[in-house]
């Protein structure tokens, strides 16, 4: 082949591929999950930063100082980060494909069990008062507020082991995370329907419908920090799968 069959060739090469092939590749490198998974947590942060700092200056009047709220925006922010971490640390970033020592999975069951809990008083608190009926609020509200949540918490530390027992650490990471979205969108939702319906009864109305929305709310957005963490540790899951896939292969029989 003479220099210019090389450069018909060559063009014809070039020229057979469709134009969308650029574009195509151009969107593969835009999806790249490592740079895709670092947008969505600062994207989560800045969302839980605005969370926080809405959550913090409703209570804010015109005549006050400012800088208390903003004060306690940060603090409620760097509480949720560093509880988020400890749940983190606690289930464990290496070896994911391996079982989880089973005395180090006391601290994430403690935590999703405990937030569990809140969503299901939550809930319970929410329908009695949309249900409108004075002896079973009263009986509800004499129990106080620590039994009852100490007693689910102590039942949800009981459901959660299915979920763990024998589970390598992303297992029982997901498993866990999965959970706490699912809870507080199941119990989010008919909050705040609740919540619209026993408004309209009077200005006392809606109190425990409110605190129904808020543990919803509350449990949800903290969920979704570990839940952005997950897709970081799905990429090293996989990775640290390969590898012992890879060496298991090359293992001499």
């Amino acid at each position: 082949m003479d220099g210019a069959q090389a450069l018909l060739y060559t063009a014809i090469t070039r020229g057979s591929k469709p134009p969308l092939y650029k574009c195509r590749s151009i969107w593969e490198n835009c999806l790249n999950m490592k740079k895709l998974n670092r947008v969505f947590l600062i994207l989560y942060l800045l969302i839980l930063m605005c969370f926080w700092g809405l959550t913090a200056f409703r209570l804010y009047r015109p005549n006050e100082d400012p800088f208390f709220y903003i004060l306690l925006t940060i603090i409620l922010f760097v509480v949720t980060v560093f509880s988020q971490f400890i749940f983190i640390i606690s289930t464990g970033r290496i070896d994911l494909q391996r079982p989880k020592h089973k005395f180090l999975v006391i601290i994430p069951i403690a935590m999703a069990a405990i937030m569990m809990a809140f969503l299901v008083y939550g809930f319970l608190a929410a329908a009695i008062e949309f249900g409108n009926n004075s002896i079973t609020e009263k009986r509800f509200n004499d129990m106080g507020f620590a039994w009852p949540v100490i007693v689910l918490w102590i039942l949800w530390r009981i459901l959660f082991l299915p979920l763990v027992i024998n589970k390598d650490k992303y297992s029982i990471f997901r498993n866990l995370i999965s959970t706490l979205i699912a809870g507080s969108l199941l119990e989010l939702l008919p909050a705040v329907f609740m919540h619209l319906t026993v408004s309209k009864r009077g200005c006392f109305a809606g109190i425990s419908t409110g605190m129904g929305v808020a543990f919803g709310l509350v449990v949800m957005v903290w969920s979704f920090g570990p839940g952005v963490i997950l897709l970081f540790i799905r990429e090293k899951y996989k990775a640290e799968l390969r590898e012992k896939t890879k060496n298991k292969e090359q293992k001499p029989l």
